[in-house]
């Protein structure tokens, strides 16, 4: 409640897992809590699998684009689940390399990186 006990103020928290579901995510929703890999291992070893972007759960959504090394892009997702293979848009496994990712927030916040897939 504010000074006089009449208003109740929003408590705004950014920690763990649970203390998100009643964040404001735009402001918890920020690439400075978030820890973004560069490179995964998408051979089905049970370790980096999947392009997993921690600390990413107190966003509404995120979109990502990955791009190949001409500059096309060959896998988008305007809803991102933490749930990439290194699969192009179709399904299909991009060949080892290095990738062009552009992440972008609710916010309208962009990251650019790079990621390595390797088998």
């Amino acid at each position: 409640l504010d000074s006089l006990g009449v208003v109740c103020l929003p408590m705004i928290k950014c920690g763990g897992c649970d203390t998100c579901k009643a964040c404001d995510s735009t402001i918890c929703c920020s690439f400075s809590k978030m820890s973004i890999p560069n490179g995964i291992t998408p051979n089905d070893d049970g370790k980096n699998d999947v392009f997993e972007i921690l600390n990413s759960n107190c966003c509404d959504y995120i979109s990502i684009k990955v791009f190949n090394r001409w500059g096309n892009l060959v896998y988008h997702n305007d809803d991102y689940k933490n749930d990439w293979k290194g699969v192009n848009d179709n399904g299909k496994k991009l060949v080892q390399g290095t990738y062009f990712v552009i992440l972008e927030l609710p916010t309208g916040n962009k990251k650019e990186t790079y990621i390595d897939i390797r088998y």
